[in-house]
Protein backbone atom coordinates (compact mmCIF):
# COMPACT_ATOMS: atom_id res chain seq x y z
CA UNK A 1 0.00 0.00 0.00
CA UNK A 2 1.39 3.40 -1.02
CA UNK A 3 2.30 5.62 1.92
CA UNK A 4 0.17 8.73 2.52
CA UNK A 5 2.07 11.85 1.45
CA UNK A 6 2.39 14.92 3.65
CA UNK A 7 0.31 16.97 1.21
CA UNK A 8 -2.42 14.33 1.15
CA UNK A 9 -2.39 14.19 4.96
CA UNK A 10 -2.88 17.97 5.17
CA UNK A 11 -5.78 17.72 2.73
CA UNK A 12 -7.22 14.96 4.89
CA UNK A 13 -7.16 17.43 7.80
CA UNK A 14 -9.46 19.76 5.79
CA UNK A 15 -6.93 22.60 5.60
CA UNK A 16 -7.39 25.28 2.94
CA UNK A 17 -5.10 25.41 -0.08
CA UNK A 18 -3.33 28.48 1.32
CA UNK A 19 -2.77 26.78 4.67
CA UNK A 20 -1.43 23.65 2.97
CA UNK A 21 0.94 25.76 0.89
CA UNK A 22 2.20 27.56 4.02
CA UNK A 23 2.65 24.33 5.98
CA UNK A 24 4.57 22.66 3.14
CA UNK A 25 6.87 25.65 2.78
CA UNK A 26 7.64 25.72 6.52
CA UNK A 27 8.12 21.96 6.80
CA UNK A 28 10.33 21.68 3.69
CA UNK A 29 12.58 24.47 4.94
CA UNK A 30 12.74 22.83 8.37
CA UNK A 31 13.71 19.48 6.83
CA UNK A 32 16.34 21.09 4.59
CA UNK A 33 17.93 22.60 7.70
CA UNK A 34 17.41 19.45 9.78
CA UNK A 35 17.66 16.28 7.65
CA UNK A 36 17.38 14.04 10.73
CA UNK A 37 14.36 15.89 12.12
CA UNK A 38 12.23 12.73 12.12
CA UNK A 39 14.46 11.45 14.95
CA UNK A 40 14.38 14.64 17.02
CA UNK A 41 13.20 14.60 20.61
CA UNK A 42 11.75 17.45 22.68
CA UNK A 43 15.18 18.89 23.54
CA UNK A 44 16.42 18.89 19.94
CA UNK A 45 13.29 20.68 18.74
CA UNK A 46 13.48 23.23 21.57
CA UNK A 47 17.14 23.88 20.70
CA UNK A 48 16.04 24.62 17.13
CA UNK A 49 13.36 27.05 18.34
CA UNK A 50 15.83 28.76 20.68
CA UNK A 51 18.24 29.32 17.81
CA UNK A 52 15.45 30.78 15.68
CA UNK A 53 14.39 33.07 18.51
CA UNK A 54 17.94 34.38 18.85
CA UNK A 55 18.04 35.30 15.17
CA UNK A 56 14.50 36.51 14.55
CA UNK A 57 11.26 36.16 16.50
CA UNK A 58 8.98 37.06 13.60
CA UNK A 59 6.93 34.18 12.20
CA UNK A 60 7.62 31.98 15.24
CA UNK A 61 3.90 31.13 15.75
CA UNK A 62 3.47 29.92 12.16
CA UNK A 63 6.80 28.06 12.31
CA UNK A 64 5.70 26.31 15.49
CA UNK A 65 2.38 25.29 13.92
CA UNK A 66 4.10 23.92 10.81
CA UNK A 67 6.63 21.83 12.73
CA UNK A 68 3.89 20.39 14.94
CA UNK A 69 1.99 19.40 11.79
CA UNK A 70 5.06 17.58 10.53
CA UNK A 71 5.23 15.44 13.67
CA UNK A 72 1.45 14.94 13.59
CA UNK A 73 1.98 13.47 10.13
CA UNK A 74 4.84 11.19 11.24
CA UNK A 75 2.67 9.95 14.10
CA UNK A 76 -0.25 9.35 11.75
CA UNK A 77 1.78 7.21 9.31
CA UNK A 78 3.52 5.29 12.09
CA UNK A 79 7.08 6.58 11.65
CA UNK A 80 7.10 7.74 15.27
CA UNK A 81 5.00 6.59 18.23
CA UNK A 82 5.31 9.62 20.47
CA UNK A 83 4.76 13.28 19.52
CA UNK A 84 7.95 15.07 20.62
CA UNK A 85 6.69 18.66 20.62
CA UNK A 86 2.93 18.67 21.18
CA UNK A 87 3.33 20.50 24.52
CA UNK A 88 5.68 23.19 23.16
CA UNK A 89 3.93 26.57 23.20
CA UNK A 90 5.99 29.62 22.25
CA UNK A 91 4.05 32.85 22.40
CA UNK A 92 4.66 36.16 20.73
CA UNK A 93 6.56 38.64 22.80
CA UNK A 94 4.12 41.10 24.34
CA UNK A 95 4.60 44.58 23.01
CA UNK A 96 4.43 47.30 25.62
CA UNK A 97 2.32 50.35 24.92
CA UNK A 98 4.44 53.51 25.08
CA UNK A 99 1.81 56.05 26.10
CA UNK A 100 3.96 59.11 25.51
CA UNK A 101 4.06 58.25 21.80
CA UNK A 102 0.27 58.05 21.46
CA UNK A 103 -2.12 60.78 20.30
CA UNK A 104 -4.88 62.65 22.08
CA UNK A 105 -8.38 62.77 20.63
CA UNK A 106 -7.80 66.41 19.69
CA UNK A 107 -4.65 65.48 17.79
CA UNK A 108 -6.41 62.64 15.99
CA UNK A 109 -9.23 64.96 14.93
CA UNK A 110 -6.67 67.03 13.00
CA UNK A 111 -6.65 64.17 10.51
CA UNK A 112 -10.17 65.12 9.45
CA UNK A 113 -8.91 68.48 8.18
CA UNK A 114 -7.22 68.16 4.82
CA UNK A 115 -7.27 69.56 1.31
CA UNK A 116 -8.23 66.80 -1.10
CA UNK A 117 -6.43 66.38 -4.41
CA UNK A 118 -9.39 64.47 -5.84
CA UNK A 119 -12.78 65.96 -4.93
CA UNK A 120 -14.51 62.62 -5.48
CA UNK A 121 -12.45 61.09 -2.66
CA UNK A 122 -13.18 63.84 -0.12
CA UNK A 123 -16.03 62.16 1.75
CA UNK A 124 -14.59 58.66 1.41
CA UNK A 125 -11.29 59.76 2.95
CA UNK A 126 -13.01 61.59 5.80
CA UNK A 127 -15.18 58.54 6.44
CA UNK A 128 -12.15 56.21 6.54
CA UNK A 129 -10.29 58.53 8.92
CA UNK A 130 -13.36 58.86 11.15
CA UNK A 131 -13.64 55.06 11.46
CA UNK A 132 -9.99 54.92 12.49
CA UNK A 133 -10.07 57.73 15.06
CA UNK A 134 -13.56 57.22 16.55
CA UNK A 135 -14.12 53.44 16.37
CA UNK A 136 -10.46 52.35 16.36
CA UNK A 137 -10.97 49.87 13.51
CA UNK A 138 -8.10 47.71 12.29
CA UNK A 139 -6.84 47.87 8.72
CA UNK A 140 -8.51 44.60 7.72
CA UNK A 141 -11.81 45.69 9.29
CA UNK A 142 -11.79 48.88 7.20
CA UNK A 143 -11.18 47.04 3.94
CA UNK A 144 -13.78 44.35 4.64
CA UNK A 145 -16.75 46.64 5.32
CA UNK A 146 -19.88 45.85 3.28
CA UNK A 147 -22.89 48.01 2.54
CA UNK A 148 -24.99 45.72 4.73
CA UNK A 149 -22.75 46.44 7.73
CA UNK A 150 -24.15 49.98 7.99
CA UNK A 151 -27.42 50.59 9.84
CA UNK A 152 -28.32 54.26 9.49
CA UNK A 153 -31.62 53.83 11.34
CA UNK A 154 -29.76 52.69 14.45
CA UNK A 155 -26.64 54.80 13.72
CA UNK A 156 -24.42 51.74 14.03
CA UNK A 157 -21.82 49.75 12.13
CA UNK A 158 -21.29 45.99 12.30
CA UNK A 159 -17.72 44.73 12.48
CA UNK A 160 -17.32 41.08 11.52
CA UNK A 161 -14.13 40.49 13.50
CA UNK A 162 -11.52 37.88 12.70
CA UNK A 163 -8.72 35.77 14.13
CA UNK A 164 -7.40 38.41 16.53
CA UNK A 165 -10.52 40.52 17.19
CA UNK A 166 -14.15 39.76 18.04
CA UNK A 167 -17.18 40.77 16.06
CA UNK A 168 -19.07 43.74 17.46
CA UNK A 169 -21.61 46.47 16.73
CA UNK A 170 -20.38 50.02 17.28
CA UNK A 171 -22.27 53.29 17.47
CA UNK A 172 -21.62 55.96 14.86
CA UNK A 173 -21.24 59.62 15.76
CA UNK A 174 -23.66 62.19 14.26
CA UNK A 175 -20.98 63.68 11.99
CA UNK A 176 -20.24 60.17 10.67
CA UNK A 177 -23.89 59.76 9.68
CA UNK A 178 -23.56 62.98 7.66
CA UNK A 179 -20.32 61.75 6.06
CA UNK A 180 -21.90 58.41 5.19
CA UNK A 181 -24.89 60.11 3.61
CA UNK A 182 -22.70 62.40 1.49
CA UNK A 183 -20.37 59.57 0.52
CA UNK A 184 -23.25 57.31 -0.54
CA UNK A 185 -25.08 60.04 -2.48
CA UNK A 186 -22.27 62.14 -3.95
CA UNK A 187 -19.09 60.05 -4.11
CA UNK A 188 -19.72 56.32 -4.28
CA UNK A 189 -21.94 56.45 -7.42
CA UNK A 190 -19.12 58.29 -9.26
CA UNK A 191 -16.48 55.83 -8.05
CA UNK A 192 -18.45 52.65 -8.68
CA UNK A 193 -17.79 50.97 -12.04
CA UNK A 194 -18.97 47.45 -11.29
CA UNK A 195 -21.56 46.00 -8.94
CA UNK A 196 -19.97 45.43 -5.53
CA UNK A 197 -21.13 44.93 -1.96
CA UNK A 198 -18.03 46.58 -0.49
CA UNK A 199 -18.71 49.92 1.18
CA UNK A 200 -15.46 51.76 0.47
CA UNK A 201 -14.11 52.10 -3.06
CA UNK A 202 -10.84 53.50 -4.40
CA UNK A 203 -10.45 55.95 -7.27
CA UNK A 204 -10.36 53.07 -9.78
CA UNK A 205 -13.74 51.84 -8.57
CA UNK A 206 -12.37 48.75 -6.85
CA UNK A 207 -12.88 47.85 -3.17
CA UNK A 208 -10.44 49.85 -1.09
CA UNK A 209 -7.16 48.03 -0.42
CA UNK A 210 -4.84 48.06 2.59
CA UNK A 211 -2.30 50.08 0.58
CA UNK A 212 -4.93 52.77 -0.11
CA UNK A 213 -5.65 53.21 3.61
CA UNK A 214 -1.98 53.15 4.59
CA UNK A 215 -1.14 55.77 1.97
CA UNK A 216 -3.97 57.98 3.20
CA UNK A 217 -2.63 57.88 6.76
CA UNK A 218 0.94 58.51 5.56
CA UNK A 219 -0.12 61.80 3.98
CA UNK A 220 -0.68 63.17 7.51
CA UNK A 221 2.81 62.42 8.82
CA UNK A 222 3.82 66.05 8.31
CA UNK A 223 1.53 66.96 11.21
CA UNK A 224 3.64 64.93 13.63
CA UNK A 225 7.17 64.79 12.14
CA UNK A 226 8.79 63.44 15.30
CA UNK A 227 6.20 60.79 16.11
CA UNK A 228 5.10 57.48 14.67
CA UNK A 229 1.74 57.94 12.98
CA UNK A 230 0.27 54.82 11.42
CA UNK A 231 -2.91 52.75 11.61
CA UNK A 232 -1.62 50.77 14.58
CA UNK A 233 -0.69 53.83 16.69
CA UNK A 234 -4.02 55.44 15.83
CA UNK A 235 -5.90 52.38 17.12
CA UNK A 236 -3.66 52.21 20.20
CA UNK A 237 -4.35 55.89 20.88
CA UNK A 238 -8.11 55.44 20.56
CA UNK A 239 -8.15 52.52 23.02
CA UNK A 240 -5.85 54.31 25.47
CA UNK A 241 -8.05 57.42 25.33
CA UNK A 242 -11.19 55.38 25.98
CA UNK A 243 -9.62 53.98 29.12
CA UNK A 244 -7.58 56.87 30.49
CA UNK A 245 -9.17 60.07 29.19
CA UNK A 246 -12.84 59.13 29.07
CA UNK A 247 -12.62 56.60 31.93
CA UNK A 248 -14.74 54.02 30.11
CA UNK A 249 -14.81 50.77 32.19
CA UNK A 250 -12.29 48.14 31.17
CA UNK A 251 -14.91 45.55 30.21
CA UNK A 252 -16.68 48.06 27.95
CA UNK A 253 -13.42 49.04 26.24
CA UNK A 254 -12.68 45.36 25.66
CA UNK A 255 -15.99 45.08 23.80
CA UNK A 256 -15.41 48.29 21.83
CA UNK A 257 -11.91 47.22 20.78
CA UNK A 258 -12.96 43.64 20.05
CA UNK A 259 -10.21 42.20 22.25
CA UNK A 260 -10.59 38.50 22.93
CA UNK A 261 -8.92 38.72 26.37
CA UNK A 262 -9.12 41.40 29.11
CA UNK A 263 -5.31 41.34 29.34
CA UNK A 264 -5.11 42.73 25.80
CA UNK A 265 -7.11 45.77 26.95
CA UNK A 266 -5.48 46.13 30.35
CA UNK A 267 -2.06 46.93 28.86
CA UNK A 268 -3.48 50.26 27.61
CA UNK A 269 -4.44 51.39 31.10
CA UNK A 270 -2.22 53.94 32.80
CA UNK A 271 -1.53 53.36 36.50
CA UNK A 272 -3.80 55.24 38.89
CA UNK A 273 -1.37 57.83 40.20
CA UNK A 274 -3.70 59.14 42.92
CA UNK A 275 -4.13 55.63 44.29
CA UNK A 276 -0.38 55.01 44.07
CA UNK A 277 0.39 58.24 46.00
CA UNK A 278 -2.23 57.37 48.63
CA UNK A 279 -0.68 53.90 49.08
CA UNK A 280 2.83 55.36 49.38
CA UNK A 281 1.70 57.93 51.94
CA UNK A 282 -0.09 55.24 53.94
CA UNK A 283 2.84 52.87 54.24
CA UNK A 284 5.75 55.27 53.86
CA UNK A 285 4.62 58.62 55.38
CA UNK A 286 7.03 61.51 55.06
Amino acid sequence: MEQLTLKAYLRLQKHTQNSIKSYLFIINRYLNQNPDAWQYDYKAIMDYFKQRLLNNRSGIILLQAGIKKYYDYLLHIGVIYHHPCRTICIKKKNKHIIHRDLFTTQELCLLLKREERYAVLKYRNKLVISLLIFQGLTLSEITQLRLTDINLDEASIRIKGGVTVNRRILNLKPNQIVLLDKYMRLSRPKLQRNETKFLLLNKLGNPIKADDVQYLVETFKYLFPDRKLNIQTIRQSVIANWLNTYQIPLEDVQLLAGHKRPSATLKYQLPNMEQAIHTLNTYFPI
